[in-house]
């Protein structure tokens, strides 16, 4: 196409449809040649021609093109074109190369006009964990990691980034830190406090490990099972400490470790900001549980104005997906997660804040997916079970594992009979989420 534009003389927009008009044409005949004779064509120019009459045969533009006199060729173009509906759109990523690696100038005082004597570029030598006095517990023989870090750790390569050997470095088994980091973080996520109580802070700064042997321990046990999380998630989630209660058996533990620090019972726990939506659309039978999958746009509400709002509000309920699919706009987030305390994606969070605000009990009384997903709840009890009895008994099952007790019994019953319709049981069941029982974990 260039080349019969460069070759023809181009006085006007016309001139230019009758050039491109002339190609389409010759690449056309071109192919009905080897329909009609075996001629085949674009012995030289297969890239371009070939190109050109893929483009020509998926456009609606030339009804009475050669390929339509040919069934079998009519049927492939029609196949091809229900393949290339269903494949996904293209996914792109920004990237960018690095420049040639230089050593930068210690700084006096930090000033940037007071450059002194050079530094190599290495390991962080506060960390310096390869040369220890004695053998760290988690650690294994040496590997070539291992090898790699030392080398790494007293000279950085001279070309690249250093960003493998760095990589190579906070992987090795031989490094105490990084196992102890992962089970501690996992140790907190399950009992609600890590064995080391600040999960940003290792050094000298955080606090020590209430139990340093038992940190040890998990951090040998996950380089020994190949780095498994789900190991480790097992032996949390089966261990007699995990599955305390947290009423203490013995009155004289809370004198002694009024704190909880040593573990004598569990934890009381409020659930995560996207565990209590999961939770209200499981009962309401709107979860979506399937794994993976595109996510979803955050739905908004008139209150979330602002610089960079999404073309397009997603739904109310997220399409019943999982909170996790639930697409993170750092300027709009959930209102309800918020209350939740939900971090704001400005930096990295080892430990999520736990407050009890009123703006929590409002976004459970007044939130119109709360409220939606309330009535879907009673709805569905509504149509399976008889009783009046029997409806309060399944909703508070449903909410808390437990049945009721005689007098919450009572007074559910005596609540929906002093009203009138379905509407007393969608009340009734946003009454039971606004229950602290519903939101901690026991």
């Amino acid at each position: 196409m260039a080349r019969a534009l460069e070759s023809a003389a181009i006085h006007s927009l016309a001139d230019v449809a009758r050039v491109y008009q002339q190609v389409c044409a010759d690449a056309l005949e071109a192919l009905r040649r080897e329909q009609l004779y075996g001629v085949r064509p674009f012995k030289d120019e297969a890239a371009a021609g070939a190109s050109l009459v893929q483009w020509l045969c998926r456009q609606p533009l030339w009804p009475d093109h050669p390929l339509s006199a040919s069934p079998a060729a009519s049927e492939f173009i029609r196949r091809r074109q229900e393949l290339e509906h269903q494949l996904l759109p293209p996914q792109y990523t920004l990237a960018m190369t690095d420049g040639s690696p230089e050593n930068d100038r210690l700084l006096i005082r930090g000033n940037p006009r007071k450059p002194a004597e050079e530094v190599e570029r290495r390991f962080l030598e506060v960390a310096r964990w390869w040369t220890p006095p004695s053998k760290p517990a988690c650690a294994e023989e040496s590997s070539p990691a291992s090898q790699s870090a030392a080398e790494f750790a007293e000279r950085a390569p001279p070309n690249g980034s250093g960003r493998l050997p760095l990589a190579d470095a906070v992987v090795d088994p031989a490094n105490p830190l990084t196992a102890r980091v992962l089970v501690n973080r996992l140790w907190q996520h399950h009992l609600g406090r890590g064995l080391v109580p600040t999960p940003d802070d290792f050094g000298k700064m955080g606090q020590p490990p209430t139990h340093p042997e038992l940190l040890d321990w998990l951090a040998a046990e996950l380089w020994r099972s190949g780095g498994s999380l789900k190991h480790i998630h097992r032996l949390i989630v089966t261990s007699h400490t995990y599955r305390q209660s947290s009423r203490a058996a013995d009155p004289r533990a809370e004198e002694v470790d009024p704190e909880n620090k040593l573990w004598h019972r569990a934890n009381v726990q409020r659930l995560e900001a996207e565990a209590i939506r999961d939770a209200l659309l499981a009962l309401s039978g709107r979860l979506d549980d399937r794994m993976y999958g595109p996510g979803v746009l955050p739905h908004l509400t008139p209150f979330m104005e602002g610089r960079g709002r999404p073309g397009q509000s997603g739904p109310l309920d997220g399409a019943g997906r999982r909170s996790v699919y639930i697409n993170v706009r750092r300027n709009f987030l959930t209102p309800m997660f918020l209350a939740f305390d939900f971090p704001t994606p400005f930096t990295t969070m080892g430990r999520r804040s736990v407050s009890n605000v009123p703006a929590q009990a409002l976004a459970l009384m007044n939130n119109p997916l709360v409220v939606e997903q309330a009535a879907r709840w009673a709805d569905q009890v509504l149509a399976t079970t008889p009783e009046p009895a029997q409806r309060a008994e399944r909703l508070y099952q449903m909410a808390y594992s437990r049945p009721p007790t005689a007098e919450e019994l009572a007074a559910a019953v005596a609540f929906v009979e002093n009203s009138s319709g379905p509407r007393a049981w969608h009340d009734l069941a946003h009454v039971l989420w606004n229950v602290k029982e519903f939101i901690f974990v026991e």
